[in-house]
């Protein structure tokens, strides 16, 4: 895969990674499948960190995969038989040998085994201050991913020290659609668009076009703004784009 204008997301990688041998790193990676999320993050850890597909299987299948890699690179791993001591073994062992550890399609484990969030969070807060560790935690269902991090009901809310949104880049036209997704219980404001808005500007592109999908709807003010490159989706828009595979729901821009 060539990469196109990724430059700020590897630098902010390597600035995370660094930083977590002081203080652990817990950084989500979003983004529709296909824009390069899990390339990005192969290049970055460059055989120097610990991989895993959360593929959706039986939880223990599943865990007894996970303690095949990782015994494959730490011979001294046990066959795990609960998640608990599987992620408490990977937190004690960075306190003496810092590393980079992956989940990608982290929102899979809602099928595998929705407690496999409980005991993670409990084993960030018990462990993350002593450990040298930069968890990260990749999804392309980005509506699950903000949900798992961003519901203040959910247990790994507050937990993330960082979050990179990947965008859909179009190298030949370039144009790029910038998304955010919000899960609260509160309509999303302008403050969120102003806040995309400054955020894409770190990245040099031609067109910028930006939707903003919401679980609870939209301010008043955010509906009245007019921007012909701003598309919103709410719950229904969403629904209607998935069951009928075609254009957006809207119609057009706002």
């Amino acid at each position: 895969m060539k990469f196109y204008n990724r430059e700020t997301e590897r630098a902010l990688l390597q600035a995370l990674t660094q930083r977590s041998a002081r203080f652990s790193q817990f950084t989500a990676i979003f983004g529709r499948r296909r824009v390069g999320k899990t390339e990005l993050v192969r290049q970055h850890l460059q055989n120097r960190g610990l991989y895993f597909f959360v593929e959706k299987r039986p939880s223990n299948a599943l865990l007894s995969e996970f303690s095949a890699t990782l015994k494959s690179q730490r011979a001294h791993a046990p066959a795990f038989t609960n998640w608990k001591d599987f992620f408490v073994f990977l937190f004690v062992e960075t306190q003496r040998r810092p590393a980079i550890v992956v989940f990608d399609e982290f929102q899979n484990f809602l099928a595998v085994d929705p407690s496999v969030y409980s005991i993670l969070q409990g084993v960030w807060d018990d462990w993350h201050k002593p450990a040298k560790i930069h968890l990260i935690a990749i999804g392309s269902v980005v509506g699950l991913m903000k949900k798992v991090f961003q519901d203040a009901k959910e247990p790994l809310y507050g937990r993330l020290t960082q979050e990179i949104d990947l965008v859909a880049l179009n190298p030949e036209t370039r144009q790029t659609l910038f998304v955010e997704c919000k899960w609260t219980s509160m309509p999303v404001g302008t403050g969120v668009l102003t806040a995309l808005k400054q955020r894409a500007q770190n990245l040099h592109t031609d067109q910028a076009f930006y939707l903003i999908a919401s679980k609870s709807g939209f301010t008043p003010a955010l509906k009245n703004h007019r921007d012909p490159h701003l598309y919103l989706w709410d719950l229904n828009d969403i629904a209607t784009f998935l069951t009928e595979n075609s254009q957006p729901p809207l119609g057009g821009p706002l």
